[in-house]
């Protein structure tokens, strides 16, 4: 009687354990995993665009919106930045996406940065420090291009243009409804 007892109480306990681990590995997927995937950037015209006013966007502090359920980052470069990459490149690229991530400023404009605030590991969100970006997870740095340093992985950029009102667009790479 007491080996059944035993027995039972065994069995108890190990699937007592695996509803504990799988319950966590539960939690974690969900903790590291907030929405839908952004690696895919696509140029189909979304019919939601989010509108923020350029004046509120300080130098060196990020300022973010949501868009389409993803946070996007915007900040003003420095003067300093500014003109290291117009001595790089002092012609715009194209608003798309296949001409800004060839570009050396990964941007429509020298002077503001727009990416997805999502590292490259497990959507966790972008900590700004000075002139770098660190995915909070993983660590890896990105520079104020959204590359990373001394890598080949860059941050997303989601479609947006600039208003002749002041304010950028996220959400079309034209003002063109």
């Amino acid at each position: 009687m007491t080996d059944k007892r035993l027995l039972y109480r065994v069995i108890l306990k190990l699937m007592a354990a695996a509803g504990i681990i799988a319950l966590l590995m539960v939690f974690l997927n969900a903790t590291f995993n907030s929405g839908g995937d952004i690696d895919e950037v696509s140029p189909v015209i979304s019919s939601e665009v989010v509108y923020l006013k350029l004046a509120n966007v300080e130098e060196g502090k990020v300022t973010t919106v949501i868009w389409e359920n993803k946070r996007v980052g915007v900040i003003k470069r420095s003067s300093q930045t500014q003109l290291g990459l117009m001595q790089q490149s002092s012609k715009a690229p194209e608003a798309s996406i296949i001409d800004l991530e060839s570009h050396p400023w990964r941007s429509i404009d020298a002077t503001y940065f727009v990416y997805y605030d999502k590292g490259d590991s497990g959507y966790c969100p972008l900590f700004f420090e000075r002139e770098n970006f660190k995915d909070t997870c993983s660590g890896i740095r990105y520079d104020l291009t959204g590359r990373q340093d001394g890598g080949t992985k860059t941050l997303g950029v989601p479609p947006y243009h600039f208003s002749n009102t002041g304010e950028l667009a996220v959400g079309r790479w034209t003002a063109d409804y």
